[in-house]
């Protein structure tokens, strides 16, 4: 684990899930970080609900390793909060890229299995012909991850709306301007703007 000595100054633009765990895994390297929030709460726009699907079952294997690392992260945080997170209850996935899920899941060495789903494997009228098994998916248990998240990052959270960056690490918020040695922008509908200030081009439409 990378560790910062040096107490390296980092603003994260975004209280959202990505925001906050990121703010989270930063204080547990030993940065001194300032996570930026516009809403009154975090997590309350993009990130806000109860549950959330988890699986493995992605269509690359570098987005398989990843989800196999976030499902090991939830069960650290789990251990730590001292309640669970994920309930481990298995995933079920249809449609036409099943193989494609197979091969990656495959190629990172998760476990899937491919079936003939019994009627009462899905609550659908029509039941495919074929499903993939994820046995490492779940449900996520959103407001226990905030309880947590809200918790480990609460002496670090500004809610100000940052209005611009620029390269050389400066961040202007309603209370001013700040200078850091790194951003992170997890910024939801608002990373594009903010990113292309700086010269980093993402996709302007959010997708799931």
């Amino acid at each position: 684990m990378a560790t910062y000595p040096g107490r390296v100054r980092i603003a994260v633009v975004g209280a959202g899930v990505v925001g906050l765990s990121a703010t989270a895994a930063l204080l547990d390297r030993g940065a001194d970080v300032v996570c930026f929030e516009r809403s009154p709460a975090p997590m309350a726009e993009r990130s806000a609900g109860s549950t959330r699907i988890f699986r493995l079952a992605h269509t690359a294997p570098e987005l398989v390793e990843l989800a196999a690392e976030a499902g090991r992260a939830f069960g650290r945080w789990a251990r730590a909060a001292g309640t669970p997170m994920l309930d481990g209850s298995g995933c079920v996935i249809t449609g036409t890229d099943l193989a494609g899920r197979a091969a990656a899941m495959a190629a990172a060495g998760a476990a899937y299995e491919i079936v003939d789903p019994p009627p009462d494997l899905l609550p659908a009228r029509l039941v495919p012909d074929r499903a993939l098994v994820d046995p490492a998916g779940g449900v996520i248990d959103v407001d226990a991850v905030r309880a947590f998240l809200v918790a480990r990052t609460a002496a670090v959270v500004v809610h100000e709306p940052v209005y611009e960056l620029d390269v050389t690490g400066s961040v202007r918020s309603r209370s001013g301007t700040a200078r850091f040695d790194a951003v992170v922008v997890a910024a939801g509908a608002g990373t594009s703007p903010l990113a292309a200030q700086v010269g980093v081009h993402t996709p302007p439409a959010l997708e799931h």
